[in-house]
């Protein structure tokens, strides 16, 4: 585990390396037999992409012979555990056995956050957002207001306003002054707060040069990009043992 994080630069995490390799292990192992069987057959088939999602969905084909083996595992615990309770074996106390233990458990912790990592989760925006917080200023006839963007994509943006009226115009104007960039907007929704406005906007009438700038914006400028930290052994350990318990995908609540 040390030595994997010091050969990668502490920049991939081992524990979440290993939770991808088992999601992939299966899918690969098919692929791998197919290209065998027939090396010029089907091409592999790309992930749609821009496809918007209101509704999870799991991703049963190519997880089920994880979720068999998680079922196995656990079995295989409560038989040892139940069975030395009732004195039918006494495995538990064997010479070695703790090692074991120790890699069942570990291991059905693994497969079950890889189990929930195969829960597709909605998909609202066709288009990702970016954390780019720079001045705004919304356009509306003659009213103006200044704020800040919260976030930015190729095709609208989050803007946070003073607590004051915000225009309710269908059509405003959006200019970023730092990036010398203003084009017009449909108001998408409004949500007041006790400090601020947030004001969600969808872009319209995109030009080649707004398309142009908002990608020089969102993916050339290397000063807004935030350093992530990468996550040691531990951080991921305790991630993992978080989404473990929490079973976050399964119990969240999409609104």
């Amino acid at each position: 585990m040390c030595s994997f994080s010091w050969t990668v630069n502490y920049t991939v995490s081992f524990f979440w390396n290993e939770i991808f390799e088992i999601i992939l292990c299966f899918p690969g192992v098919q692929r791998l037999f197919f290209t065998l069987r027939s090396p010029f057959g089907k091409p592999f088939v790309v992930t749609p992409k821009g496809v918007t999602t209101n509704r999870k969905r799991y991703n049963l084909i190519n997880t089920w012979p994880l979720l068999v083996i998680a079922i196995l595992t656990l079995i295989a615990l409560v038989l040892h555990v139940v069975g030395y309770w009732m004195g039918t074996w006494q495995t538990l106390q064997a010479e070695g056995f703790g090692v074991i233990l120790f890699w069942l458990i570990y291991n059905l912790m693994t497969v079950t956050v890889a189990l929930l990592g195969a829960i597709d989760q909605p998909e609202r925006r066709v288009m990702d957002r970016f954390p780019l917080k720079t001045r705004c200023r919304l356009i509306s006839g003659d009213r103006s207001c200044w704020g800040y963007s919260e976030n930015l994509s190729e095709g609208g943006a989050d803007l946070v306003m003073p607590a004051e009226s915000i225009p309710w115009n269908a059509t405003v104007t959006i200019e970023l002054p730092d990036y010398d960039f203003a084009i017009e907007a449909k108001l998408l929704r409004i949500t007041p707060d006790s400090q601020s406005t947030r004001v969600g906007v969808q872009f319209e009438n995109l030009s080649i040069e707004h398309n142009r700038q908002l990608v020089e914006m969102l993916y050339t400028e290397a000063t807004w990009w935030k350093e992530s930290k990468h996550p040691s052994s531990i951080d991921a350990m305790l991630a993992m043992l978080q989404a473990f318990f929490q079973f976050k995908p399964i119990l969240n609540k999409f609104n």
